[in-house]
């Protein structure tokens, strides 16, 4: 099977959506079929990027436009490069605020059609509209994705919608809109190696390793995590590290000081890994006792980050879930807590299991059954 995937940004390590996107091209590929990756909004890149990249050891076709381009243009080439390729299908990987700043991408779904009028569209949705917005100004911008997501779909018509999680299903189904379960793997395969990052030497004398992966948290969650880093703290005196992987940025220095003015009372170690590459964090990944979840519990199944430590065999703590609803997520639920002690007193890590394999399959037989 042909198929070109559409999405906003393919910067490895830098795009979730990209990168998820390019690991199921890869795994598709070694399963025999055609692939063309494409980005149509990519800020990571000043110039037209004709070339290919590596998907876990698989070369791909890869074509990014940049972001500064305007659309008109952006969509000619993109449509030349699809008449090029000729796709029986093309899927575009669909986040509102990878196709516009402020996530209202009107028209999009409509100037989009005209880039493949033989080909058959799927639309995955990483992500729909705000949820639970607060301000009266996150109101306005919640019914308007809604209706550009309502409107889009009745004009570019795909023969499939997919979502990662029940929630968002459930929440399309609400606006008519009847999509699949696609599910999500995590973006980091198991490194090849086990050979640490400099950063990390410096856990190597606490025994209990909490892995911060991705953006600073802030108000009630930074609250949440702060009360439950400093509990586990005090009941592990001089034993615990807080290593932090993430890119560099004022509001992570910020939360850098905090954690050691909170938690260096107890003896614990914050240890800034910055960015690192997929190797080097899967190595990270399975040497941490436990790692922080960022999501709601209902959520996790579109958290890559939440899946790769799971995929790992790393217990997770959900700081925002109470521990009394399920948390609605199913793949190694016995790995996953409300409660940073339980989950690093959990056993040794399990063994790795990749979603790829299983994704990839269900998404070809997706597309055959239309």
């Amino acid at each position: 099977m042909r198929i070109a995937f559409l999405c906003g940004a393919l910067e490895p390590g830098r795009d979730g959506v990209g990168d998820y996107t390019r690991r199921l091209a890869g795994e598709l590929a070694r399963n025999g079929h055609e692939l063309i990756l494409i980005s149509l909004n990519d800020k990571y890149i000043a110039a037209e990027f004709n070339g290919v990249q590596d998907a876990d050891g698989t070369m791909l076709q890869v074509r990014r436009v940049p972001g500064h381009t305007p659309l008109p243009k952006a969509l000619n080439l993109v449509k030349a490069w699809l008449q090029a390729f000729n796709p029986e299908w093309v899927s575009l990987q669909f986040v509102p605020y990878s196709f516009h700043p402020k996530g209202l991408p009107f028209g999009f779904f409509r100037k989009l059609k005209a880039v493949a009028t033989q080909a058959k569209w799927h639309v995955m949705f990483h992500e729909i509209w705000l949820d639970k917005p607060e301000r009266a100004a996150q109101q306005l911008v919640m019914h308007a994705q809604k209706l550009i997501i309502y409107m889009g779909l009745a004009q570019l018509k795909p023969k499939l919608v997919t979502v990662t999680l029940p929630y968002n299903q459930a929440r399309l189904q609400a606006i008519g809109i009847q999509a699949e379960i696609s599910g999500l793997f995590g973006n980091i395969d198991k490194s090849s190696t086990e050979q640490l990052p400099a950063c990390f030497s410096k856990a190597a004398a606490y025994s209990e390793k909490v892995l911060y992966f991705g953006g600073p948290p802030r108000g009630t969650f930074l609250r949440q995590v702060l009360d439950g880093l400093e509990q586990f703290c005090k009941s592990h005196l001089g034993k615990v590290s807080i290593v932090i992987v993430r890119e560099g940025s004022a509001e992570k220095q910020q939360f850098i000081e905090t954690l050691n003015k909170r938690l260096g009372l107890y003896g614990a170690a914050v240890i800034d890994c910055g960015f690192l590459e997929p190797n080097e964090l899967s190595t990270v990944l399975s040497n941490c006792t436990v790692g922080v979840v960022r999501s709601e519990p209902y959520l996790i199944g579109k958290s890559g980050a939440a899946i790769a430590m799971l995929e790992h065999g790393t217990p997770l703590w959900l700081p925002k879930w109470d521990g009394k609803a399920p948390a609605d997520y199913h793949f190694r639920s016995h790995l996953i807590f409300s409660e940073l002690q339980e989950a690093n007193a959990y056993p040794a890590q399990s063994e790795y299991q990749p979603l790829l394999p299983e994704i990839a399959e269900k998404f070809i037989t997706q597309l055959n059954n239309r």
